[in-house]
């Protein structure tokens, strides 16, 4: 199998890197780099600073024409912009700008233009895991992914992790429920803990999310349209938001109504490389 590429725009549209039309070749910057800083004291090295260096990932795309050339320039436009990875390792994302497109003169095989972006994230996959609250057996499957069934406690999801790196979630909790609360299980150990003072009516649904900068607790109806912010109605002394670590993620849900509580969790797991 070999790699692919593809970009995503912000109105939806795809715009295959793969096809003869516009084909990207030599892709480079997919690895990772560290910006490490020591203070030396005596014949110890201090870590002071451990920050990940931005992803630069370029390469050549070759153009048949100048018309699919100015294609892809529209194409680009509508940012914000996600480029899909096709491995044999499984398929992950990287949200990106465009930094340099050059434009070359028409030649025997098509246009051979050089292309760097930038990455404003590190690689992730997203993953999804439901559970209505009426059955014992609940779903998992990705938002683009490896599509697997599990079993869970009525009111809980599961996650495994492959990676060391903190993975923020996006909590979706479906209405009615009234003061929803939730515990998140790393490896067995309770690691956190969350509770929304609240009442959600039939149809609406809070969510929870640190998937995104910034983070949110609010209210939303059936059709996703903001009701209202429900930040200052959490409860502080918990910690609220949820943050996947390695191995094994259990999310339990309740909450002080009579009805089931349904739910869905989506976890970004976050890559140095893949």
């Amino acid at each position: 199998m070999i790699r692919e590429f593809s970009l995503k725009n912000a109105i939806g549209n795809t715009w295959n890197l793969n096809d003869l039309e516009s084909f990207l070749t030599e892709p480079d910057g997919l690895g990772f780099e560290y910006d490490v800083d020591y203070q030396q004291i005596g014949n110890i090295f201090i870590k002071l600073q451990d920050d990940m260096k931005q992803k630069e990932p370029s390469g050549q795309i070759k153009f048949a024409t100048y018309e699919k050339y100015r294609e892809f320039c529209l194409f680009i436009q509508h940012k914000p912009l996600v480029m899909e990875y096709i491995t044999p390792a499984g398929n992950f994302l990287m949200d990106v700008s465009i930094d340099k497109l050059e434009k070359s003169e028409l030649e025997t095989g098509g246009l051979f233009c050089n292309i760097k972006l930038l990455g404003l994230s590190t690689f992730y996959k997203i993953v999804r895991a439901e559970n209505d609250g009426s059955m014992v057996a609940g779903k998992i499957y990705p938002y683009s992914y490896n599509y697997r069934y599990s079993d869970y406690s009525q009111g809980a999801v599961e996650f495994d992790c492959d990676s060391v790196l903190e993975s923020a979630v996006k909590l979706t909790i479906l209405g009615p429920c009234t003061n929803p609360s939730w515990t998140h299980y790393l490896n067995g150990v309770v690691a956190s803990v969350g509770k929304v003072n609240c009442t959600i009516k039939d149809g609406n649904r809070l969510i929870v999310d640190n998937t995104k900068i910034p983070f949110e607790i609010a209210e939303y109806d059936s059709t996703g349209t903001f009701v209202q912010n429900l930040y200052q109605n959490s409860d502080f002394s918990t910690d609220r938001f949820v943050t996947l670590g390695f191995g094994s993620n259990k999310i339990s849900f309740a909450h002080e109504g009579e009805n089931a509580i349904s739910l869905i969790a989506e976890g970004k797991i976050i890559y140095e490389s893949v």
